[in-house]
C-alpha cells in the first residue's frame, strides 16, 4: 500500500533555516576561494601583460616615433591573428559539423601500382587548408 505523506513547508523552512551558521560558514567559504582564484588569474595576467609591455619599451625605446607606430600596428595585427587563429582551432576542436557529419565529408582515394604487386588504398579527406588527413 502506498502511504500518503504530508510535508509542512513551515516545518521544513524552520529545519533548514535551523542550520543557518554551517550555510553561512560555507557560503564564506566558497566565497573566499572564488576571489582567491580570481586574485591569482588577475594577478599572473598582469604581471604578464607588465612584462610584455617592458620588453616591447625596451625594444621600441631606440626607434623613431614612425617606426613605433610601426610595431604598435605588427602587435596589433599578430595579437588580432592569434585570436582568429584561436577561433579556428576551437571551431575544429568543438564543431557538431565536424565530429558528426565526417561521413558526408568527400574522401579521395589513391591505389598505387608497382610491378605486379598491389599496394593497399589509401583514403584521406580533405579538411581545412586542404590538408590531407589519412583515414584510420
Amino acid at each position: 500500500m502506498e502511504e500518503e505523506r504530508t510535508i509542512n513547508l513551515r516545518h521544513m523552512l524552520y529545519k533548514v533555516c535551523k542550520g543557518w551558521r554551517l550555510m553561512l560558514a560555507w557560503m564564506l567559504v566558497m566565497a573566499l576561494v572564488f576571489t582567491g582564484v580570481s586574485v591569482i588569474q588577475n594577478a599572473t595576467a598582469t604581471s604578464t601583460k607588465a612584462a610584455n609591455d617592458k620588453k616591447i619599451e625596451e625594444l621600441t625605446g631606440e626607434l623613431t616615433l614612425r617606426e613605433q607606430a610601426e610595431v604598435t600596428r605588427a602587435l596589433a595585427s599578430a595579437a588580432e591573428y592569434v585570436e582568429q587563429r584561436d577561433s579556428i582551432l576551437d571551431y575544429l576542436a568543438n564543431s557538431y559539423v565536424l565530429k558528426n557529419v565526417m561521413g558526408e565529408v568527400p574522401v579521395t582515394q589513391y591505389r598505387y601500382y608497382f610491378e605486379n604487386a598491389v599496394v593497399p588504398t589509401y583514403q584521406f579527406r580533405f579538411l581545412v587548408d586542404e590538408a590531407l588527413v589519412p583515414v584510420v
